[in-house]
């Protein structure tokens, strides 16, 4: 089993979204803080535009949803008996949050990767996503002959450290990112510490990190405890036995 010993870890993640993850850290032995950088909230519409594309789910062929935000939000619509067309999930954790067999999912949890795992079709899509979206679906999927409809099901808002929280981050010798709005956050305060390592759930997350300029040293390939440990123990060099 990975050793984390004398290792410190924030999670960046809302209250509530983090307990499994920090309980397995902390099992692991490192010393967890969790320290939100970004909010989740209902959409400028207070998600009206998606209560009412869903009214009638079946008028489209596939449902997109990029993000596991995105996949509550859908689950808070629906219920889980209704009946609801094929859908495409940007990577693990979205599919695991929508509680719902997935027909596509890219090999690459990223946007881009699950716009082009597409064929041709001439048949309606809705894509569930974000305010701030990763890709523009439309322009990815229109010329493939689909017609789209995009909805959004959630905004994000920074959460403005106090410069108590600012210097655990920084202190820090792991920080973990499960969105690309989290690390957009990290970026816009500057939060970067002179030793931090970053580690990021998901490859789509890796990608907005990346164009950031963010230094990735591990990705966790899906949120649950035991592959986060495992991500942070390969970016600080602690394997298993």
């Amino acid at each position: 089993m990975t050793s984390l010993h004398g290792i410190r870890v924030v999670l960046t993640r809302p209250e509530g979204a983090s307990k499994e993850i920090a309980d397995a850290l902390r099992g692991a032995g490192a010393e967890v803080d969790n320290i939100p950088l970004i909010a989740i909230g209902p959409p400028s519409d207070g998600g009206a535009a998606l209560r009412s594309a869903l009214r009638d789910p079946l008028a489209y062929e596939w449902i997109i949803v990029t993000s596991a935000n995105g996949a509550r939000a859908l689950r808070d619509v629906v219920s889980d008996d209704r009946t609801l067309p094929k859908i495409a999930a940007v990577g693990p954790a979205t599919a695991a949050a929508l509680g719902r067999q997935v027909a596509l999912m890219p090999a690459r949890a990223t946007a881009s990767q699950l716009a082009g795992a597409f064929e041709s079709g001439s048949g309606r899509i809705l894509v569930v996503g974000a305010q701030e979206p990763a890709v523009d679906f439309v322009e990815l999927l229109q010329p493939k002959g689909w017609t789209v409809d995009v909805v959004v099901a959630y905004a994000t808002s920074d959460v403005m450290l106090d410069q108590q929280d600012r210097r655990v981050v920084m202190a820090a010798d792991v920080v973990v990112f499960a969105s690309g709005s989290a690390a957009r956050s990290f970026t816009r305060q500057r939060l970067s510490g002179q030793n931090s390592t970053l580690v990021a759930l998901g490859e789509s997350t890796k990608a907005v990190m990346e164009e950031l300029g963010l230094r990735v040293r591990a990705v966790a390939s899906s949120p649950a405890g035991r592959d986060v440990v495992g991500a942070v123990g390969e970016a600080m060099g602690r394997t298993s036995p």
